[in-house]
């Protein structure tokens, strides 16, 4: 009997060191626990705020990147049209020289397009004068060519004199180098506004001329440029 007593006393004496042990424990688990999910929302705090300053960059990074692009394209598009523009002048101060007396001597015609070094330098593809019949008077490329009325037939030559306005031709295959270039026309009028002629020039799309002097020569290009023609 005692020593079930001694024993009972000793299992009875060791039982506040379990309690310890066991609150110790749970007060390390709680502690683990918090500690963890203090870890798990720090952590996800920071990638929440990461993946947002990263949507955030790229988003930055595309509207910069397209409000460069657009001022190269209109950077590009504004020296093509006044490219153009400048052509179209050089023609129509040529034209306005020319009478009907110059438009019926082949030989002087000739003559007055050799004389045109400013605007020759503009169409390197050569200049000619149609008549109103569609006939080849005078040409820069090959002056001993005449052809016999196939003039009439490119659209240039038909949109001024449908329209009696400087036009632009579609991009055709020159017949001498058989590289790509665009036509551009204008009337030649008499003292009473008829149209009694075209004079046209060409220039080369490729080369050194009329798409390569328009980009911008400081700008590292990465891309490729297209000029679209939207009726053709």
């Amino acid at each position: 009997m005692a020593f079930h007593e001694h024993g009972l006393r000793r299992i009875g004496s060791g039982s506040p060191n379990l309690k310890n042990y066991f609150s110790a424990r749970s007060l390390l688990d709680l502690k683990t626990t918090i500690a963890t999910f203090t870890v798990v929302l720090f952590v996800s705090t920071i990638w929440v705020l990461a993946h947002d300053m990263g949507v955030k960059v790229r988003e930055s990074f595309k509207a910069s990147l397209a409000a460069q692009q657009l001022q190269i394209v209109r950077h590009v598009a504004g020296n093509l049209e006044e490219a153009i523009n400048l052509r179209i002048s050089a023609l129509v101060d040529a034209a306005s020289q020319v009478n009907p007396e110059l438009m019926a001597n082949r030989s002087r015609l000739q003559g007055f397009l050799a004389t045109r070094k400013p605007a020759d330098r503009l169409f390197n593809a050569g200049m000619l004068f149609i008549s109103a019949k569609g006939v080849e008077l005078a040409n820069t490329t090959n002056p001993e060519v005449r052809d016999d009325g196939g003039s009439a037939e490119t659209d240039f030559f038909q949109k001024v004199m449908a329209s009696g306005k400087p036009a632009i031709g579609r991009p055709v295959l020159d017949r001498l180098t058989g590289k790509p270039v665009i036509n551009i026309a204008v009337p030649v009028r008499n003292d009473r506004n008829e149209i009694i002629g075209v004079l046209a020039g060409a220039s080369q799309v490729a080369g050194q001329d009329l798409l390569s002097e328009i980009l911008p020569s400081k700008v590292r290009m990465e891309g490729d440029l297209h000029v679209i023609s939207f009726v053709d």
